[in-house]
């Protein structure tokens, strides 16, 4: 496994790399840092070690995109997506204990290229229509996915944006969503034994570059044609997607 082929120095570099690349496609772009995150670590590390390794750098992203919105927040709207999606996390992450690596890396795989897919081919069409009270079962499957996979976040930007509120709110809303079902996770993963000092070490390593990855992806903002990038890491997702599906 290519994994085992390299060592720890090259391990590190390249996983703090990824972390900056993921936070920077996602200042650009504004979606899915465990999205990109998830698809290129399980290619360095085994998948349970890139689980645990995202957690705190999505801890960072979740908190500087809070910061810079806090002010249009309200908590009534969207409440119940935050409280069904950090109810379904131990229901995702005590799934994800219990399975096989070959079949999280399959389903790891078909998420992927679902959510890349999806992305690729509606991207350009009308956003479905979900009545607010929606918001508790698109917060369990949010929570679900998020806790067996880091990657929950289309159900609560399929909910989010299928509603009447401020963008800005939109925004610091999901940060609390994906902010809480992260510090759920972390919880979980201390009593699993999954955070090791190894693995503390490279996230707490990853967060300068990837403050400044953010920082350098809302200066390009400003030159870059947004949906030619969409365009392109989706593409380059769904690849990475078909890779995992047929490795086994």
């Amino acid at each position: 496994m290519e994994t085992q082929a390299m060592n720890f120095d090259s391990v590190l570099i390249l996983t703090v790399a990824t972390l900056a690349l993921a936070g920077f496609v996602q200042s650009v772009t504004g979606f899915g840092f465990g999205l990109v995150a998830m698809a290129l670590l399980p290619l360095l590390l085994p998948f349970k070690e890139a689980y645990s390794v995202i957690i705190i750098p999505n801890l960072v992203v979740c908190a500087v995109n809070f910061v810079a919105n806090r002010r249009h927040f309200r908590w009534r709207q969207g409440l119940g997506l935050l409280i069904g999606s950090c109810l379904a996390v131990p229901v995702g992450f005590y799934t994800m204990l219990n399975m096989k690596t070959g079949w999280l890396m399959l389903g790891l795989g078909i998420l992927i290229c679902v959510f890349a897919a999806s992305e690729l081919l509606m991207s350009k069409t009308r956003p479905l229509k979900l009545p607010e009270k929606a918001g508790w079962p698109m917060g369990l499957a949010s929570g679900a996915l998020s806790g067996a996979f880091n990657m929950g976040g289309p159900p609560a930007v399929a909910y989010v944006y299928s509603q009447s509120w401020a963008k800005e709110h939109i925004v610091a809303l999901l940060q609390i969503v994906f902010g809480a079902s992260s510090i759920v996770r972390l919880g979980l993963m201390q009593g699993a034994g999954m955070i090791t000092g190894r693995l503390l070490w490279i996230s707490l390593l990853a967060i300068l570059p990837l403050l400044a990855a953010i920082y350098a992806g809302n200066r390009v903002l400003r030159w870059i044609q947004r949906e030619h990038l969409r365009f392109v890491v989706f593409l380059f997702l769904l690849a990475i997607g078909l890779k995992y599906i047929f490795r086994l």
